[in-house]
């Protein structure tokens, strides 16, 4: 690092470790549980779109017409009447979503903020911000668990039948949509706890580390209780062993 100036005063860079985890040998049930889960996630993500697509097009209707009125405004007051728009929109789509997967059988990672939520809200105001400088850019979509012929085909005869660059790209997107059918949507854990995320343990008799996911809802039948033991240099060693349904 260069040295700084006594005027700058002093630099601090935050250094990120990142782990790789791989599942060793995982029994039937494990592996059972994981595809559940990332299917219920595909799922619920579609339902979850299919949901707030239209508030997605009013959004962008009420927004085009407040980037006119803002004209009238300072740079800095414009930014912040963007901003607020963004934050107002976010809270409407995420109580949107939530209400729409609201009964579904999903883990709750799945419905972490940063999760489902976070990843519909984050396409749909890609969309509003790209829409008018790209002609091909369209709603958010999600990958088809089987492939259709018919839409295959249709995608196909598009882009064999294009006559413009806009025309051809856009057949291009749709043909690579249909043809990635069967292909579940990632599951994300943003947190670092049980209820909605995942947990880093470790076995003081072997020094073993694990991983522990959250897979089922808390009242789903494959839940088994889990007693994990919390030591930190801030937590006292007569603290009691934290309870978590296992998933």
């Amino acid at each position: 690092m260069p040295a700084n100036s006594p005027s700058q005063g002093p630099k601090t860079v935050t250094a990120l470790k990142t782990a790789v985890f791989k599942l060793h040998n995982p029994t039937q049930r494990k592996r059972a549980m994981l595809d559940r889960a990332l299917l219920h996630n595909h799922l619920a993500y579609t339902k979850a779109l299919k949901a707030a697509m239209p508030l997605g097009k009013t959004f962008v209707e009420t927004e085009l017409q407040s980037r006119v009125t803002d004209k009238e405004l300072t740079a800095r007051e414009r930014s912040t009447q963007v901003r607020l728009r963004k934050w107002e929109r976010a809270a409407i789509l995420k109580k949107r979503i939530l209400s729409a997967i609201g009964g579904m059988p999903i883990c709750g990672a799945s419905r972490a903020a940063r999760s489902l939520p976070g990843s519909i809200i984050g396409q749909i105001e890609s969309y509003l911000e790209l829409h008018k400088t790209h002609a091909t850019v369209g709603l958010p979509t999600v990958q088809l668990l089987r492939r259709d012929r018919v839409p295959y085909e249709q995608a196909l005869h598009a882009l064999v039948s294009s006559r413009t660059v806009e025309q051809e790209e856009a057949a291009w997107i749709e043909l690579m949509r249909v043809s990635k059918a069967g292909q579940l949507r990632p599951l994300l854990y943003s947190r670092n706890r049980a209820h909605d995320g995942f947990l880093l343990l470790r076995r003081e008799t072997d020094n073993h580390y694990f991983i522990y996911l959250n897979l089922v809802p808390e009242t789903s039948r494959f839940c088994r209780l889990t007693k994990v033991e919390q030591r930190a240099p801030f937590v006292s060693s007569h603290r009691k062993p934290h309870q978590y349904e296992e998933g």
